[in-house]
């Protein structure tokens, strides 16, 4: 029932953009046919893209950030919410969400260490908890935005000679022929910016839980926080996902089903 599994499992974001630091027939590892080279600023940050909806429901300001080097959620969005328990019991309808989740997209290769991917979600779907077992169908669309700096594209390429603009129509190139992860990429400042929008998934989950103070725990021993008052609950989980470091925090909004 943890959250946040739905969303890694639609691919880690990390995962889906790893060919992206492979060999390619114009710039591999060996050097470059480009003679024009060029270099430029190296380490170039920026702020994580921002939306959905806060603790309270309300709708979070949109955004289009880069990617930078910070490795902390970014703030004001996917707080926490304040647990206050209550009864889950009965069908739920997500009226808002909001979803983010940090990832680092070349973990291992040298110079591209702090380039972080900074991804958002819509999310709709249906919660039904029914006296210790809970079915939930979720439909989610993953977006994700990164900047790719001068010091980690000659890395990826094996040249000094390169500029992130150089590789940025090979990348451009790889995503907009994975229909999955459809993509662009554009030179942009600091770099070449990245944008990927995953397709629609939807996906059933069925699993148990129990009531412990303000939290529901799974039958992994997984807890969230939430809160029920009347007609409304709120569920809030924050995970790290070990074997990518990815940062993860998801609040929902729900509404009873009359």
């Amino acid at each position: 029932m943890n959250l946040l599994r739905w969303a890694w499992s639609v691919g880690t974001m990390s995962g889906v953009l790893l060919a992206c630091g492979g060999e390619s027939t114009e710039f591999n590892k060996h050097g470059s046919d480009d003679d024009s080279g060029g270099s430029g600023a190296q380490g170039a940050t920026g702020g994580a893209p921002r939306g959905g909806a806060t603790s309270t429901g309300g709708s979070g300001p949109a955004g289009t950030g880069g990617a930078g080097g910070s490795t902390e959620p970014p703030d004001g969005v996917c707080e926490d919410i304040t647990p206050c328990g209550g009864d889950p019991q009965g069908s739920w309808n997500v009226r808002d969400s909001c979803f983010e989740l940090l990832v680092p997209i070349f973990p291992d290769e040298p110079g591209c260490e702090d380039i972080i991917g900074a991804a958002t979600a819509d999310v709709s779907g249906t919660f039904t908890f029914d006296n210790g077992a809970l079915t939930n169908t979720l439909t989610t669309s993953l977006r994700m935005t990164f900047l790719l700096h001068d010091a980690c594209a000659q890395s990826l390429v094996g040249s000094p000679d390169v500029a992130a603009a150089d590789v940025c129509p090979l990348l451009d190139a790889e995503l907009s022929m994975n229909p999955d992860t459809p993509g662009t990429c554009a030179v942009a400042t600091g770099g070449c910016r990245c944008d990927i929008t995953t397709a629609p998934t939807t996906e059933t989950n069925t699993g148990t839980y129990q009531i412990v103070g303000n939290q529901l725990v799974d039958e992994t021993g997984s807890a969230i926080d939430f809160c029920q008052r009347d007609d409304e609950l709120h569920l809030h989980s924050e995970a790290v996902d070990v074997a990518t470091s990815s940062l993860g925090a998801l609040t929902l909004l729900l509404d009873r089903v009359q």
